[in-house]
């Protein structure tokens, strides 16, 4: 498995939401980890960060993470000077004042938001369980489901079982990330979590977490945090596909935060467990969130929804369609169309390359 290569997928409100989200100053809204296994006890590891340094010019060339031992619950390494690994360097074109001299300068999702991978190679000392602990110390501000959310840290970890006889890489969303929510509706944040070594996953909705030592010595949750159903009315949840849903939102507009665990199963055994930490902005109601950027040259998907068969409006160089459990269900070449058989009802994702460049779309199947 290769680990996810940045993918610029924007949210788009029409006439709602970059404004909205330019309100806010704010740093960190979402962090969670990946890690490819290279060789025995050899990871490549990664941290994958959405920030908004528009605020307060905040920005993270670089982060250190730290390595612990749970059988001793020790910090056995820390690991500094962990690079920002894409985008371009030097400058930033949105904030000239913000510049990486030798790291990329991440990859901006909206006009302040940033998508963001720090990368690095790690061989652990022994065969064990480890927990990696990442944090920031500015996390979103004006949340309306953490209180002083802007004087909270925030805190991604991920615990995994080191086994030099054993392969194991982590989950990867196909979706990773999904921003705005119109209030007065439902929100589906489909992530299509996929695993390549073919392990059972599970999600648990989470406390998001803090973690600031030596004030707070170890990751927990944030002071007077509450689901945002509780404050954004509704019913929000995770569901057994890693689908985040939250329906019927209230009125409240602003950021909210939530965090769920991925867990990875092998014959019966947690191999490991990592924190999704998110936001979600709820934003206008009667808007119009989620759609992707425009293709280099426009490809139009038609019918909306579809039912037999997916057709673009050009010839597209590839298309693959999968489920939201990861699985690939059907691949065309150079085609104006892509047959779906008889799929049952529900949302899926395509992928689809045009001039060199992808984007990925949900479609709904009735």
């Amino acid at each position: 498995m290769q680990l996810q290569t940045a993918v610029r997928w924007s949210l788009l409100c029409v006439a709602c939401l970059i404004s909205p989200l330019a309100t806010f100053s704010s740093h960190v809204l979402s962090a969670r980890f990946e890690w490819e296994q290279l060789s025995a006890r050899t990871y490549q590891v990664r941290v994958i960060t959405l920030s908004d340094p528009s605020g307060a010019l905040v920005d993270r060339c670089e982060i250190d993470l730290e390595v612990w031992d749970t059988s001793t619950n020790l910090n056995v390494d820390t690991i500094l000077g962990v690079p920002r690994v894409n985008g371009p360097t030097q400058t930033d074109p949105n904030f000239p004042a913000l510049t990486c001299p030798t790291e990329g300068m991440g990859s901006y999702v909206t006009a302040t938001i940033k998508y963001n991978m720090y990368d690095t190679v790690y061989t652990f000392p022994a065969d064990g369980t480890y927990e990696l602990r990442w944090r920031d110390l500015a996390r979103v501000d004006n949340m309306i489901n953490i209180p002083n959310s802007g004087s909270q840290s925030i805190a991604a970890t991920a615990r995994l079982r080191v086994d030099s006889a054993i392969s194991n890489d982590s989950p990867v969303p196909m979706n990773p990330f999904d921003l705005a929510a119109c209030a007065g509706s439902t929100w589906l944040f489909s992530t299509g979590f996929f695993d390549s070594d073919g392990d059972s996953l599970a999600f648990v909705r989470v406390p998001c977490t803090q973690y600031n030592p030596p004030l707070v010595p170890a990751p927990i949750p944030v002071n007077g945090y509450t689901m945002p159903d509780s404050m954004g009315g509704g019913i929000f949840w995770v569901s057994g596909l890693g689908n985040v849903v939250w329906n019927n939102i209230g009125n409240i507009l602003g950021a909210y935060g939530y965090a769920f665990k991925i867990q990875e199963w092998r014959n019966g055994t947690m191999i490991s467990e990592s924190i999704f930490e998110a936001t979600v902005f709820v934003v206008t109601a009667n808007c119009i969130v989620g759609q992707p950027d425009a293709l280099p040259e426009a490809v139009d998907i038609y019918p909306v929804p579809v039912q037999s068969e997916l057709n673009f409006s050009r010839v597209v160089e590839r298309a693959t369609l999968w489920d939201l459990q990861g699985r690939t269900l059907e691949t065309v070449y150079q085609q104006t169309k892509m047959p779906l058989g008889a799929l049952p009802s529900g949302i899926y994702l395509v992928e689809i390359e045009v001039a060199g460049k992808t984007v990925r779309r949900k479609i709904v199947v009735q």
